[in-house]
């Protein structure tokens, strides 16, 4: 009986062709996937914008750390701030419109830096003011160690400007002042017309340029005037002790001003 012929050799060389195949397919896949992941995949979110420790005005200083303003369109005057409490205070400036004929509305972001430029944290300020008006920009609950913080930089954000929806003007407040406790009962004269639906003022007390007390009320519609009542809480331009339980009596010298911020839908 004759051998069959022996397929061996071929059968393996057939095997190892397949193996090897295979494994390029495999390889070529892997890659081909790899490569579109990459051009598939979504980008990661990128951080919000962090403003730049650097600044283009001169700097004041606030509890003894220079605070900057960058460009903005409004005049700012100097700037104080209420006891640092718990690592947190409330930083307050004179601002104003050096337009006669738009009314403006302006935002403003607020960041604290230590010395090494890193951010400890960021607030906001916003000011809504009349042709050739003045106000107080306010900003609220800046929270970090004073001890952390080396600068304080303000940056304007937004500002709206275009003709006021008011005519007509307002006057001089009407004062009475409690200068022990520092309560303000103030009548604020006005033509504005139409009378604006959701106005509030800033009373802010000064001796020369610092403010040294400053509140804010609401306010109520008394004939053609605005009525409204506030107790002022201690500022101070330099570093500022605990807060005292009451008002420390008013200064003499001290001159109170109200300072109207109506409703402004400016776009």
């Amino acid at each position: 009986m004759s051998a069959l012929p022996s397929r061996r050799g071929p059968l393996i060389a057939l095997c190892v062709a397949a193996v090897v195949l295979l494994g390029t397919a495999v390889t070529t896949g892997a890659i081909l996937f790899g490569m579109l992941g990459r051009h598939t995949a979504p980008a990661a979110p990128g951080a919000s914008p962090t403003p730049s420790a650097t600044a283009t005005a001169e700097a004041k200083t606030v509890h003894d750390i220079p605070i900057t303003v960058a460009e903005t369109a409004l005049e700012f005057g100097d700037w104080v701030a209420t006891p640092w409490v718990d690592g947190e205070t409330t930083l307050y400036a004179p601002v104003g419109n050096a337009s006669d004929s738009q009314a403006v509305s302006a935002f403003y972001d607020v960041t604290a830096y230590d010395q090494d430029g890193r951010v400890l944290d960021r607030a906001i300020g916003s000011a809504d003011l009349l042709p050739g008006g003045e106000g107080i920009l306010d900003v609220i609950n800046l929270r970090a160690d004073a001890a952390e913080v080396a600068s304080i930089l303000v940056e304007q954000t937004h500002i709206s400007a275009e003709a006021s929806p008011y005519s007509g003007s307002v006057g001089t407040a009407e004062l009475t002042v409690d200068r022990e406790f520092g309560e303000v009962e103030f009548v604020l004269p006005s033509t504005l017309d139409p009378v604006p639906d959701w106005p509030w003022a800033d009373v802010a007390a000064f001796v020369g340029d610092e403010m040294v007390g400053v509140c804010d009320a609401t306010i109520d519609l008394k004939g053609s005037a605005f009525a409204g009542r506030c107790y002022l809480r201690p500022t101070a331009q330099g570093v500022a002790a605990e807060p005292p339980e009451d008002f420390v009596s008013l200064p003499e010298d001290a001159e109170v001003r109200v300072f109207l911020r109506p409703e402004l839908d400016l776009q």
